[in-house]
C-alpha cells in the first residue's frame, strides 16, 4: 500500500486516540507544518486531550460490562454508577499504572493507601471497585438463592475475562476442559464474592468524611456540661409541682405517667400501697419470647459503615443539637446505633450477621428515623417490591416495626438499615436523613408485639425496696429521679432510662430547652448549625460491603439445589491459591 498522506494520516491518529475527526484547522496546520516531530507533536496532543480518557474508557467500560441500571422489570438505577465512569476517563487521562488500575479494580476501597485526587479529598481507589455492581438483578425472584448464584456468576465471569484472561466461570459446572481451572476453584472464588453484599461506599477521603466532626464534638460536651448545671437547678426548684399537677390525662411517655395511674387506681377505690403493687405487676409483666436478639451495641453481630456510624454503637445519654428552630436539643438516646449524632448530613449503613429464616417467624426492631430505610434482606437480593419490602423510616418517633418473614422460610437473610442516598438500590436524593435502632429480635409470629412503654424510665422498679408513704412522697421521689439523671447525664454516666427520661422531660417541657429559656447557652447552638453547615456531602458509589465471612458449598453441575462438599476461600489454584 501506498503511504498515506497527512491529511489521511492525521484523521486515522484522532480516530484512533480520541474517536473524533480532526478539525478544520488541525488538519491545514498538520498539513502545512515542515517540523521533523510533526507527528510525534500530534500523538502528544491527542493524548493531552480529555477526549482521550473518553474514547478509551469507553473501550474498558465494555470490558467490565458498565451499566446504569440493573435491567429487567423496573430496570432500576444502579446508584451514582457515572462516578466511576467518570473515575475511569480521569483514570486514563492521567495515565494510571496499569497495576495500579488493577489493584482499584479488585479491592479499591480496601487498599491502605488509596490514590486520591489531585485535591486530596476524594479516595480514587474507592471509585474503582464500583464495578463489582454492573450485574443484573431480575425482578422479585421466586428464588432468590439462584438469583445470588447469577449475579455472583456475572462478577466472577468479568473477573475472569477482564483481569486473567481467562473465561473462569466456564468451571462453574465442571473443571474447565482446556485450562488449569476446577470447578472447587471456582467455588472457592465464590465464597469469598457470597461474603460481600451490594453496598454503598463514601469515596470522600477518611479525613473529609471527618471534617469539623471533633470541633461539633467539643462544642456538645461544652454543652453538656452547662444544660445539666442549669438543668439541675431548675429541676431543685420547679420541677416538683410540675410532676405533681393532677392531669386528666396523659400521654404514655410523660414522666408523670405513674403518677396519673395511681391517680386513677385511687378514683377506684384502692389504697395507695394496694395501687404501688399494682403498678409494680405491670412492670413486671413477661417479655414476650424472642427466637433471636439483636443490641447492636454488641462487640459481635452487626456491620457498621459511614461516618455517622460508631464502633459499637452510642452510649446512653448521646444526644443531637437541634439543627433549626428555638430548642436547643432534639433528642436524648438510649444505647443505641445511631447517625445523627453529629449530623444528618453525616451517612450510616447497618447490616446484622446472616440468620436462617425459620417456620412462621416475624422480626421487629425497634427503631427511629427520618428519610432512612430498613429491610429484610434475603440473600443478598438489593432490590425492593413486594415479597421484598423495604420501610421508609419517616416518624422521628420511636417505634416497634414488623417484619413478616413467613414467606422466606428456610432462606439466609440479614437485615439492613440505610441512610437515605446509602440504600444499594432505589436509593434517595435527599443529603439529610437519620436513623436509629435500639434491639431487633425474630420471634414466632404467634408472639405478641412487643411493648415499647411498660416502664421506659424504671420508676417501677425505683420504688420497689423504699416505697414511698403517699402521693406527695411519690412526686418527690419522681423529682428526685430526675435530678439523680441529670447528673449522671452531666458526667457521661447515664442509664437506658436517664435518657429515656431526660428526653420525655424536654419532649413534655418540664426542663428548659428554648432559646427564650436559655438564651446563653443558645449561642454554642448557633455557633455548632454554623459549623454543621461546613460538613462535606459524602460522595457515594456503589460497591460492595464485606460482612459475615464463610467458605461456600460446591454446587454438583453448578446447581444451588445441589450442595456438596465446602470449599475453602482462596484464589484460582494454578496462580498460587
Amino acid at each position: 500500500a501506498s503511504q498515506a498522506d497527512r491529511r489521511t494520516l492525521l484523521r486515522r491518529l484522532s480516530y484512533a486516540l480520541t474517536g473524533l475527526p480532526p478539525t478544520t484547522d488541525e488538519l491545514r496546520a498538520f498539513e502545512q507544518s515542515d517540523e521533523a516531530d510533526a507527528y510525534e507533536r500530534a500523538v502528544d496532543r491527542l493524548l493531552a486531550s480529555p477526549r482521550f480518557g473518553e474514547h478509551w474508557a469507553r473501550h474498558w467500560m465494555d470490558v467490565v460490562r458498565y451499566a446504569d441500571s440493573h435491567g429487567s422489570e423496573g430496570d432500576p438505577a444502579i446508584p451514582y454508577a457515572y462516578r466511576y465512569r467518570d473515575y475511569l476517563i480521569r483514570a486514563f487521562n492521567q495515565d494510571v499504572p496499569y497495576d495500579q488500575l488493577i489493584r482499584e479494580h479488585i479491592a479499591g476501597d480496601l487498599l491502605k493507601q488509596p490514590r486520591l485526587d489531585p485535591s486530596g479529598d476524594i479516595s480514587e481507589s474507592t471509585l474503582g471497585a464500583a464495578h463489582w455492581r454492573f450485574v443484573f438483578h431480575g425482578y422479585l425472584p421466586t428464588e432468590p438463592l439462584q438469583e445470588k448464584v447469577r449475579f455472583i456468576d456475572d462478577q466472577i465471569n468479568v473477573l475472569g475475562k477482564a483481569f486473567l484472561g481467562q473465561t473462569v466461570s466456564c468451571a462453574r459446572c465442571h473443571d474447565h476442559k482446556f485450562d488449569a481451572i476446577s470447578q472447587a476453584d471456582y467455588f472457592a472464588l465464590f465464597g469469598v464474592l457470597s461474603s460481600c453484599r451490594p453496598g454503598i461506599h463514601d469515596a470522600n477521603a477518611p479525613a473529609r468524611q471527618q471534617e469539623h466532626a471533633a470541633s461539633l464534638r467539643g462544642l456538645k460536651q461544652t454543652l453538656r456540661r452547662q444544660l445539666a448545671a442549669r438543668w439541675d437547678s431548675y429541676a431543685a426548684r420547679e420541677l416538683l409541682p410540675k410532676l405533681a399537677q393532677r392531669r386528666p390525662q396523659v400521654e404514655v411517655d410523660q414522666p408523670a405517667k405513674l403518677l396519673h395511674e395511681v391517680d386513677s387506681l385511687l378514683k377506684e377505690g384502692h389504697s395507695f400501697p394496694a395501687a404501688l403493687k399494682i403498678l409494680h405487676s405491670k412492670a413486671a409483666a413477661p417479655r414476650a419470647p424472642a427466637t433471636t436478639r439483636w443490641d447492636p451495641t454488641s462487640s459481635s453481630g452487626w456491620y457498621a459503615y459511614g461516618n455517622g456510624m460508631t464502633d459499637g454503637g452510642s452510649r446512653p445519654g448521646d444526644f443531637v443539637v437541634n439543627l433549626a428552630g428555638d430548642q436547643l436539643l432534639a433528642a436524648i438516646y438510649p444505647r443505641g446505633a445511631y447517625t445523627n449524632l453529629i449530623s444528618t448530613r453525616h451517612r450510616g449503613v447497618l447490616h446484622s450477621k446472616r440468620f436462617d429464616i425459620g417456620a412462621d417467624q416475624v422480626a421487629w426492631g425497634l427503631v427511629i428515623g427520618e428519610r432512612a430505610h430498613l429491610r429484610c434482606v434475603v440473600q443478598d437480593y438489593p432490590r425492593s417490591g413486594l415479597t421484598f419490602s423495604r420501610t421508609n423510616l419517616n416518624e422521628g418517633q420511636w417505634r416497634w416495626q414488623r417484619i413478616d418473614l413467613t414467606y422466606w422460610r428456610g432462606d439466609r437473610a440479614h437485615f439492613e438499615l440505610t441512610t437515605n442516598r446509602d440504600a444499594p438500590v432505589e436509593a434517595g436524593d435527599q443529603d439529610r436523613s437519620y436513623f436509629g435502632l435500639r434491639e431487633l429480635r425474630v420471634q414466632p409470629k404467634s408472639a405478641p408485639k412487643p411493648q415499647l412503654w411498660r416502664d421506659p424510665f424504671g420508676f417501677a422498679a425505683a420504688i420497689q425496696d423504699a416505697p414511698p408513704a403517699d402521693r406527695a412522697a411519690f412526686a418527690s421521689r419522681l423529682t428526685e429521679r430526675v435530678r439523680e439523671a441529670i447528673q449522671r447525664w452531666s458526667r457521661a454516666a447515664a442509664t437506658d432510662e436517664d435518657a429515656l427520661l431526660l428526653h420525655a422531660c424536654l419532649r413534655h417541657k418540664l426542663l428548659p430547652n428554648t432559646a427564650a429559656e436559655l438564651a446563653d447557652l443558645f449561642e454554642v447552638v448557633e455557633r455548632y448549625r454554623r459549623l454543621e453547615t461546613k460538613i462535606p456531602t459524602p460522595t457515594q458509589i456503589p460497591g460492595l460491603i464485606e460482612a459475615d465471612a464463610s467458605d461456600h458449598p460446591l454446587f454438583a453441575r453448578g446447581d444451588p439445589n445441589q450442595p456438596k462438599e465446602t470449599v475453602p476461600r482462596r484464589f484460582l489454584e494454578v496462580l498460587g491459591g
